[in-house]
């Protein structure tokens, strides 16, 4: 099952296209550093920086490209019912796509590593480790949440194209609200946010990314937090699915 999620994400070509746009990206950030003169050298930081904010944006529309429609779009065609004429298991299904969607975005990460490894060359490796653990710490957590999230909302609707439609407006608002969207310095001044922005997906990978940028330490508490939200999106989407499938 693992094989055929992943065989349908190439074939879908969301990913091969995601992929290309995020090299095409960072061949222009790379093509910036190489083409600066001696007088004002290229830094490594000037690749991570950017990836501090970039990141996130990425990492939302790669999730809604895997998940946005994952499960609606096989109850629209009539093959979920199919896979299950199978020995095969909700729980497996679920599974299947969560390992398939990991391992897109290993490759996303393999893509990005290998950039940081140029820049390493042509202006210092602290650019490799930085982005490593930027990755491992802030995107990959917050990628875990929303793919999950995404799951389970394209788990209740029966057409693919409205659950697209409610993944990404999702991530727009989520990314909209975060401390550095459009939103967020409104929502400041909101008593009641300041209950809500130490849990904001966004704010968890921003919150990481900060710390390790401008005092070169992690807060392992904002990175805890991340994956904490991570395992609870990850049950929400499987419990989702079961319920849907079983008429609740």
């Amino acid at each position: 099952m693992v094989g055929k999620a992943t065989y349908e994400l190439v074939l879908d070509r969301r990913v091969p296209i995601a992929l290309l746009l995020v090299s095409a990206l960072l061949t222009l950030t790379f093509g910036f550093m190489t083409g600066q003169t001696a007088s004002n050298p290229a830094s490594p930081m000037d690749f991570v920086e950017p990836l501090r904010f970039v990141g996130p944006i990425i990492v939302g529309l790669f999730a809604i490209a895997l998940a946005g429609d994952a499960i609606s779009r096989e109850r629209q065609d009539g093959t979920i019912r199919l896979l299950f004429t199978a020995p095969a298991t909700l729980t497996r299904y679920w599974a299947a796509l969560t390992a398939a969607h990991v391992l897109a975005f290993a490759t996303l990460t393999v893509v990005t590593l290998a950039f940081a490894a140029l820049v390493g060359v042509v202006a210092g490796w602290v650019a490799l480790k930085a982005t490593l653990i930027l990755v491992g710490l802030a995107l990959f957590p917050l990628f875990l949440t929303l793919d999950m999230g995404l799951l389970a909302a394209s788990a209740r609707f029966t057409s693919g194209r409205t659950s697209l439609v409610v993944a990404t407006l999702t991530v727009v608002v989520l990314w909209g609200t975060g401390s550095v969207g459009p939103l967020g310095e409104l929502l400041k001044g909101v008593d009641l946010w300041s209950y809500v922005s130490p849990w904001h997906p966004f704010d968890l990978a921003y919150g990481v990314g900060s710390s390790l940028l401008d005092e070169g330490m992690i807060a392992w508490q904002d990175v805890g937090k991340a994956y904490l939200e991570a395992a609870a999106a990850a049950g929400i989407a499987w419990a989702s699915l079961i319920r849907m499938e079983v008429g609740l």
